[in-house]
């Protein structure tokens, strides 16, 4: 929202729950995301290598929101592909 309070901002911050428990992730991103902003996601993922986590993350120059559902992106193909490569080696 516009206006969170200090306990929702903690509370929705994703960095800030991570421990060594949280599951391996995948990470994608757009540089021109306008809902999420990067550096939120860079904070993700230095909180999962900090408490030991496995993460692979991919960052797309351009891009929006939810890219990830759409096949209209442009790297649609490339996302996709990083995404399933690292299932079938992750996922067991």
């Amino acid at each position: 929202g516009f206006h969170p309070t200090d306990e929702q901002v903690y509370k929705y911050s994703n960095e800030k729950m991570v421990t060594s428990m949280t599951p391996r992730a995948f990470v994608a991103l757009s540089c021109t995301d306008k809902i999420v902003r990067v550096d939120n996601s860079l904070r993700y993922v230095s909180a999962l290598a900090a408490q030991g986590v496995q993460c692979s993350l991919h960052m797309y120059p351009e891009g929006y929101h939810g890219f990830g559902a759409h096949k209209d992106f442009k790297d649609y193909d490339i996302w996709t592909k990083e995404l399933f490569r690292w299932l079938d080696k992750e996922v067991k």
